[in-house]
């Protein structure tokens, strides 16, 4: 996904925030799930899992009582719920054994720049999150696949990431997390079929 930075951007901007800093102190005095809004995040179209580009940002539950922060808060677990469908969908196709839990990477400025939005998504997806220390995840990937096409390196796969430290899952949260996905999944559904 790459809409995550842009999403959080509009708001911070329609916010009128200076910085993300501020954003994610703002949603953090947020309860998990405890804002009343579910978001879907198309602010340029969907992209992954629908691909469908002319779907837009939906804001649904607004009411008088909706402050900045949990406007924030639910932009970023609605961003997280996106990210954990493609996490299911890549469990459903690729074969691991169902005790291993697999090792989340995470890169981008959005992700990389909040720490709540790491936590948010390591229990969203109930795995451990590890943000890379490599700003440039593409042009890493594809220097690697260069290395190796030349016969520079033998396996990229045997080429260690530079991470940080892991954000861990909390399966309580987690479960809080799974009614909002519930819910932006009913919306999407629900904005799919013809008024």
């Amino acid at each position: 996904m790459s809409q995550g930075g842009n999403v959080l951007a509009w708001l911070r901007d329609t916010l009128g925030l200076e910085d993300l800093k501020q954003a994610e102190q703002l949603a953090q005095a947020v309860e998990p799930d405890g804002h009343g809004l579910t978001i879907l995040p198309f602010i340029s179209g969907e992209r992954s899992l629908g691909w469908q580009g002319s779907r837009r940002m939906t804001i649904a539950g607004l009411s008088l009582h909706t402050t900045p922060g949990m406007l924030l808060r639910a932009g970023i677990e609605s961003l997280a719920y996106q990210l954990k469908q493609v996490y299911d969908e890549l469990h459903r196709v690729l074969p691991l054994e169902e005790q291993h839990v697999p090792q989340v990477i995470c890169n981008g400025g959005a992700v990389l720049g909040m720490p709540l939005m790491q936590q948010i998504l390591a229990d969203t997806l109930g795995a451990p999150i590890y943000p890379s220390r490599d700003s440039e995840a593409s042009s890493r990937g594809a220097a690697l696949l260069a290395l190796e096409a030349l016969g520079l390196i033998e396996d990229i796969t045997k080429v260690k990431p530079n991470l940080g430290e892991s954000k861990t899952s909390n399966a309580k949260l987690g479960r809080i997390y799974q009614q909002g996905l519930a819910r932006q999944q009913k919306l999407y559904h629900m904005l799919q079929e013809p008024l």
